[in-house]
C-alpha cells in the first residue's frame, strides 16, 4: 500500500492495523492506489480549464485513498469531450445497481480503466463535512476516515470536538487499540437494534437490483481469463462486483451420489459418461444418455443448476459475472444430453435462469481452442460438436455480442466496458 501521502503517525497507525484488516477499514492496496493516482492526473489535465477552485475533490491523504475522483466544475462540460477522451459514460450501470446518479465516468488510460470520476458543477465541500458525512452514511468509521480527520486536523481544519466519530478518531490517534475498527457509530451502535439490522439487512440483499453480464464460449475460449480481468477491472473503479461459475453436472451433491449409485445397480460403466463423450462416443451409446432413464436423469441435473444460479444469483451484489450462462447451458444440454428430447429441460433454463444485460460469445477456431487445453477431456471431435452446439444454440438467442476470442484479453476486456457504456446509453 502506498504512504507516500501519509504522515508519520499516519503511518504508525497503519503499521498496527493487520494487513488482512486492510480492505474493511478502506486502505488501499497497491495496484489501485495507482490507478487512482493515474485517474486524478487525467482528470485534472482533462477539465483543467473548467475545474472550480480546489475542484479536484480527493482523499485528505491523497488521490490514491479516493474511491472515486470528484471534480467540481465552473460549467458543465458536453458529453462528446468526455467521449473524445476515451471516458465512458456508467451513470446507466450503476444506476442499474442501485446507485442513482448523474455526471458518474469511468476514466480510461488507453484500454486501461482506472476510476470513476463523479462530476458535479459548484463549489467543492467542506472537507471535514465530507468525511463526516461518508462516516453517517456508511453507519461505522475505518481507519480510512481516522487518517482523514487526522491529516484535516493537522492541515489546521477545525473538527466538532462534539461528533462521535471525531472522538474516537482522536481516541484511536492517541494509542487506543485499533481491533475494533471499523467501528460502529451513530444508530448502528445501539445494541437493541442490532437483530432487526440483520433481519432488514437480508431482506434488503435478496431484493437489491443486480446487473448480470455472461462471458460464454467452448471451452478454452478464454472465458474464465477474461471475467476475472473484468473482475479486477470493476473492483479497481470502485463498481461492486462478484463472479458466479456454474454449469449443469456442477456441484449436484447427493444427486452425484444417487447417480453412482444407480450405476452400480445397472452395472453401468461407473466412469462420468462426459469422459466417454469427449473422446467422441455419441450420446445414443451412452445408456445415462438415452431413454427414459436418461430424461430423467438429465431433467434433475437441469432442475440442480437452476437452483445452484439462483442461488448464486441472489447472493451476489452489484455487477455479477457470469462465466458460462444461458448460451452454454444450453449448448451443454445438447452436447451432453444430445441422445435425448431436451426441450423441455431447455424450456426450463430459459425461464428459470437469471436474465442478463448482455452477453458476450468468445468466437474461437476448434483447432486454437484444443490447443489451448490439450489435456483436457474434449477431443478435437468433441470441440467441433461443441462448437456446432453453440451455434445452433446462438441462432435463438438474439443480440448476443461476439468477441474475436484470438485478440489480447486486454482489448477484449474493454471492448466488453465499451459495449456496456454505449448498451446502457442506448
Amino acid at each position: 500500500m502506498t504512504t507516500a501521502s501519509t504522515g508519520p503517525q499516519a503511518r504508525l497507525l497503519l503499521s498496527r492495523l493487520p494487513s488482512a484488516r486492510h480492505e474493511v477499514n478502506g486502505v488501499p492496496p497497491e495496484d489501485r492506489a495507482r490507478a487512482r493516482e493515474r485517474a486524478a492526473a487525467i482528470v485534472a489535465g482533462e477539465l483543467r480549464d473548467v475545474l472550480a477552485p480546489g475542484g479536484l475533490s480527493v482523499s485528505p491523504l491523497g488521490a490514491a485513498w479516493s474511491t472515486d475522483i470528484d471534480a467540481y466544475l465552473l460549467r458543465a462540460v458536453s458529453p462528446e469531450r468526455l467521449h473524445g477522451a476515451g471516458w465512458l459514460a456508467f451513470d446507466g450501470v450503476l444506476e442499474r445497481i442501485g446507485s442513482p446518479g448523474r455526471g458518474r465516468w469511468l476514466v480510461m488510460d488507453g484500454d486501461d480503466p482506472l476510476v470513476i470520476a463523479d462530476l458535479h458543477v459548484g463549489p467543492p465541500p467542506d472537507p471535514v463535512t465530507a468525511v463526516l458525512r461518508r462516516v453517517r452514511r456508511r453507519g461505522e468509521l475505518r481507519l480510512r476516515e481516522v487518517l482523514e480527520l487526522l491529516a484535516l486536523r493537522d492541515a489546521g481544519h477545525l473538527l466538532p470536538a462534539e461528533d462521535r466519530a471525531v472522538r474516537l478518531a482522536l481516541e484511536l490517534s492517541d494509542g487506543a487499540d485499533l481491533a475494533g475498527l471499523p467501528a460502529a457509530v451513530g444508530s448502528r451502535a445501539q445494541p437493541q437494534l442490532a437483530r432487526g439490522r440483520r433481519i432488514a439487512g437480508r431482506v434488503r440483499r435478496s431484493r437489491r437490483p443486480r446487473l448480470g453480464i455472461a462471458i460464454s464460449g467452448v471451452d478454452g475460449a478464454g472465458k474464465s481469463t477474461l471475467a476475472q480481468m473484468l473482475l479486477d477491472d470493476l473492483a479497481r473503479s470502485g463498481v461492486p462486483c462478484e463472479r458466479v461459475w456454474t454449469r449443469p453436472g456442477l456441484r449436484i451433491g447427493a444427486l452425484g451420489r444417487v447417480g453412482k449409485m444407480v450405476k452400480r445397480v445397472i452395472r453401468d460403466d461407473p466412469a462420468p459418461a462426459v469422459q466417454r463423450l469427449g473422446k467422441g462416443d455419441a450420446p445414443a451409446t451412452v445408456r445415462s444418455r438415452r431413454g427414459v432413464m436418461g430424461w430423467g436423469w438429465s431433467f434433475l441435473v437441469t432442475c440442480s443448476f437452476v437452483i445452484d444460479v439462483r442461488r448464486r444469483h441472489l447472493a451476489g451484489r452489484g455487477i455479477l459475472l457470469y462465466d458460462r450462462h444461458l448460451l452454454d447451458a444450453l449448448a451443454t444440454l445438447r452436447f451432453a444430453y444430445g441422445g435425448i428430447d431436451t426441450r423441455l429441460h431447455e424450456a426450463v433454463v430459459r425461464r428459470l435462469v437469471p436474465k442478463v444485460f448482455a452477453t458476450f460469445y468468445l468466437d474461437l477456431p476448434a483447432e486454437v481452442a484444443q490447443e489451448r487445453k490439450p489435456d483436457e477431456v474434449f477431443g478435437a471431435c468433441a470441440v467441433t460438436h461443441q462448437l456446432e452446439t453453440y451455434a445452433s444454440a446462438l441462432l435463438t438467442l438474439p443480440g448476443v455480442h461476439a468477441l474475436d476470442a484470438l485478440r489480447p484479453p486486454r482489448t477484449l476486456a474493454s471492448e466488453v466496458l465499451r459495449a456496456l457504456a454505449q448498451k446502457q446509453a442506448a
